[in-house]
């Protein structure tokens, strides 16, 4: 009999709180929120300044990942910069606020002497 007793009162609370109802209680379901997207600009050829201009302009910041080449050893002095290779691609669309990953290159082998830092 106490056993009855304890599954009528958890079956009477369950009742009263709306416990495992699947019935429609009338409230509207958040809409869902999608993050917003921009396409990717070609970056790649273009010179570090114009690239980080368009790439703010498209809702992104870059991501600077190396510098390629024979100049890449840092005892140059390397004046010009431009894009090797990027990544997502040009065209694509991400959420903006995203980063785009760079490799640099150098425009042009500068002709002056090797930068030594320890002269």
């Amino acid at each position: 009999m106490h056993i009855l007793r304890v599954v009528v009162l958890v079956g009477a609370i369950a009742l009263l709180a709306g416990c495992g109802g699947a019935g429609d209680d009338g409230s509207v379901p958040a809409p869902r929120v999608e993050a917003a997207t921009a396409i990717v600009p070609h970056l790649v050829g273009r010179h570090m300044s114009v690239a980080h201009r368009l790439a703010r302009r498209s809702g992104f910041s870059i991501r600077w990942m190396g510098f390629a080449g024979r100049l890449a050893n840092g005892r140059y002095i390397v004046p010009c910069v431009k894009v090797l290779r990027q990544s997502p691609a040009p065209g694509e669309r991400r959420p903006r606020g995203g980063q785009i990953a760079v490799i640099e290159i150098a425009c042009h082998v500068p002709q002056n002497k090797v930068h030594d830092a320890f002269h």
